[in-house]
């Protein structure tokens, strides 16, 4: 009976041990420790935020009624959330619509303002972008439309912008990797149309649109979006988003009426956008959100060559 049971009783630490030995190739995903015999690995992890530090959502470019000539910039950093410094890469697929419009489009791309790529968004494929060794990189992405083909009127695509990383000493294809995507979208506008000519001519004008506005709040009521389209034909732009807070949170001030403000000068663009932007207060030196937010307004003045004024509003 009892030499069964110490055969049992081997057979069983046998099986553990062979389990063991076969997990020796495993990679770690965090911190591990084994009493007696610890060992470590970090993490590998990181984030995608705006100027702000608040974490992006999709769509980075969200861009309307594209016009020859006109471009959208967003910046976007990338900030180290793990323990590892890591390498990664940059690059872009498309998702959809029209492959012409996909590859007319261009991007430059700055890595802390230093140019890292300028030329078509289809070939753009930084690998690796560059390595991550303090808190965070910060990039800023341009999309333009150079060409004026007529075949690009009225066309759209989409396509994820990708971000990759990896440990140090690997090839991307083994130990500690992470990605983080961003949609995006571009819509062109009309811009050609053909006249006829007493001399067997096409002659050629721009078509003019009215100025639309789209306002929207994030789900967590900490972050507020705002689109202005169709503005070419004006010089400047000033804006001013008000909102209501829920009296019964925080101090006295909270229920009183919040506001922001901005302005810019167009020159020549389409498109006009502030996103994400925080809706909260750092009087005290610590950003602080806004608690019960509501009744936004978004109240916005253009202003043509002549000085006519055109006011634009949109409440939630």
């Amino acid at each position: 009976m009892i030499n069964r049971v110490l055969k049992i009783t081997a057979a069983i630490l046998l099986l553990f041990g062979l389990s063991a030995i076969g997990m020796t190739n495993a990679y770690f995903t965090d911190t591990e420790s084994s009493t007696g015999n610890i060992f470590s690995a970090g993490s590998l992890m990181f984030s995608l935020r705006n100027p702000s530090d608040v974490t992006l959502v999709s769509p980075l470019f969200n861009i309307a009624n594209m016009m020859p000539g006109n471009s959208d910039t967003k910046s976007v950093t990338i900030k180290k959330e793990g323990s590892l410094d890591f390498p990664y890469k940059i690059w872009v697929e498309k998702t959809g619509g029209d492959d012409a419009l996909f590859n007319a489009l261009q991007i430059e791309a700055l890595l802390d303002g230093v140019s890292q790529y300028n030329a078509g968004l289809s070939g753009i494929s930084l690998n690796p972008a560059a390595t991550i060794t303090g808190a965070s990189d910060d990039w800023t992405f341009t999309i333009r439309l150079d060409s004026s083909e007529t075949a690009l009127e009225n066309k759209s695509c989409s396509f994820n912008l990708r971000f990759n990383g990896w440990q140090i000493g690997s090839d991307g294809s083994w130990g500690f990797t992470h990605e983080k995507l961003l949609t995006n979208t571009v819509i062109t506008g009309t811009w050609i149309t053909t006249l006829s000519s007493p001399f067997g001519l096409h002659l050629y004008s721009e078509e003019s649109t009215s100025p639309s506005v789209s306002l929207s709040l994030s789900d967590d009521k900490k972050s507020a979006s705002f689109t202005i389209s169709d503005i070419k034909n004006f010089e400047t732009l000033s804006y001013e988003l008000t909102y209501d807070t829920d009296p019964s949170t925080g101090s006295g001030l909270d229920s009183m009426p919040q506001g922001i403000k901005g302005d810019t000068t167009i020159n020549g663009k389409s498109e006009y956008s502030q996103l994400d932007i925080p809706l909260g207060t750092s009087s005290t030196g610590v950003f602080v959100y806004h608690k019960g937010v509501k009744n936004l307004k978004l109240t916005v003045t253009l202003t043509d060559k002549n000085g006519k004024e055109t006011v634009l509003e949109q409440t939630l």
